[in-house]
């Protein structure tokens, strides 16, 4: 297992398709929604189907143009990436948590450009 913090992820993989990442949180509702916004539209559609099949803390992406809305659950939950290929590979929002007043998200990836989203995403 590999755990980077932004800076890290930066150094070693350059910014790669992450340009926005916001998350914001309601902790009576139990929830979270998280706006991302990519350097290229075409990775948007893969990203949503991707997420929301992995399940973990998603419960429904919405994608549009190079931007996604992701609505998520407060917790840590399994993923399961089901049938991915080491090719394909996908990547799944593990958690989001909430540290003082920020939102932490968490990611769980397997292989492939899932791995390389991955690690573009946290920046």
């Amino acid at each position: 297992m590999i755990i980077l913090i932004p800076d890290g992820v930066k150094q070693r993989f350059d910014p790669l398709f992450a340009q926005k990442f916001l998350v914001m949180v309601d902790e009576r509702a139990g929830a979270a929604e998280i706006l991302e916004q990519c350097r290229v539209r075409g990775t948007i559609g893969w990203d949503a189907m991707n997420r929301q099949r992995a399940g973990g803390a998603v419960s429904r992406c919405d994608g549009e143009g190079s931007s996604m809305t992701i609505h998520a659950r407060l917790g840590k939950y399994p993923v399961n990436f089901g049938t991915a290929a080491g090719d394909i590979g996908g990547q799944a929002r593990e958690a989001v948590e909430v540290s003082g007043d920020e939102g932490i998200t968490t990611w769980a990836g397997i292989a492939g450009v899932g791995v390389e989203g991955l690690y573009g995403e946290h920046l």
